[in-house]
């Protein structure tokens, strides 16, 4: 689903240049509810005997400033209501923050 190419306005490592820098967002797209989407990729994975659930909650606390931000930068652009999710090729699933 995430990789679906049937998405509106699709892309991939988009580049946005705002007045704090130069942001690269890993995906975005809008799904047919009409709610973008903003993913970042992590190539994190769980410590030792971790659960999968801490993993998230970890995870989550560390990158949601920086999910905050793209948001934040796309909403100057696009009204449409966003969702943020962290995608970890190496672990089962994704996280939506």
């Amino acid at each position: 689903w995430l990789f679906d190419a049937g998405h509106s306005d699709a892309v991939a490592e988009w580049e946005l240049a705002t007045a704090a820098g130069r942001l690269v967002i890993d995906r975005s797209f809008i799904v047919g509810d009409g709610v973008r989407w903003i993913v970042d990729y992590k190539t994190s994975q769980p410590h030792g005997d971790e659960t999968l659930a801490a993993f998230y909650a970890r995870e989550s606390a560390l990158y949601r400033p920086q999910l905050e931000s793209y948001r934040d930068a796309i909403a100057a652009l696009d009204t449409r209501p966003t969702r943020l999710a962290l995608y970890f090729p190496g672990v089962p699933g994704w996280y939506e923050l």
